[in-house]
């Protein structure tokens, strides 16, 4: 099998860890514990389901699981926005 480095998936949600963290973690401290927490969570379900996409024959099974976790944390990244603790060209950089 293919080394996960050539997984274009991965290295995308790599690049999007690197640099959504970070910024969620200079949200308020209030939110340390709550959406800071399920923006993480979520990044690393993506890349466990990815993980499992590439190791697995039923692929479209966990890209699919993929795809889900991906819309949600669209809807964490509009909460943080619309509770101001990301800018407008922040969100365009994640939704990108």
């Amino acid at each position: 099998m293919s080394n996960m480095r050539d997984f274009a998936l991965y290295e995308k949600l790599n690049d999007l860890s690197a640099w959504l963290f970070p910024v969620v973690d200079r949200f308020p401290r209030t939110e340390k514990f709550a959406l800071c927490t399920q923006i993480k969570n979520s990044v690393h379900s993506m890349v466990r389901h990815t993980i499992r996409a590439q190791k697995s024959r039923d692929k479209l099974r966990w890209l699919f699981e993929v795809d889900v976790e991906l819309e949600v944390l669209r809807h964490f990244i509009r909460h943080a926005f619309s509770r101001r603790y990301l800018s407008a060209r922040r969100l365009k950089v994640a939704t990108e």
